[in-house]
C-alpha cells in the first residue's frame, strides 16, 4: 500500500537511500517489480547512496532473483 501512495520517489534518508534502495536492502522483490512499473528514471534506478551504491549494486550483494538484477541492470544503462 505504501508503494501504491508513494508520490515522492526521489526522496532519500540521511545515508542516501531511497525507497528502491530498501526494496533491495531488505530482498522485497514485490516492491522492487512495482517501484520499476512506476518509475524507470535514470536518477531513481541509478541512485547512489553515501556508500556509492545504487539499488542494482544492493541487489546484486544481497543476490535478489535473477529476473530483477536483469531489470535494473537493462534500466542503469551500466555494462
Amino acid at each position: 500500500m505504501l508503494v501504491t501512495k508513494c508520490k515522492h520517489f526521489d526522496a532519500v534518508d540521511h545515508l542516501g537511500n531511497n525507497i528502491l534502495h530498501y526494496a533491495c536492502i531488505f530482498n522485497n522483490e514485490p516492491v522492487v517489480e512495482n517501484l520499476l512499473r512506476r518509475n524507470t528514471s535514470s536518477s531513481f534506478v541509478e541512485a547512489m547512496n553515501s556508500e556509492n551504491q545504487t539499488p542494482l549494486d544492493i541487489a546484486r550483494k544481497n543476490q535478489m532473483a535473477p529476473p530483477i538484477i536483469d531489470i535494473l541492470f537493462s534500466l542503469s544503462g551500466r555494462l
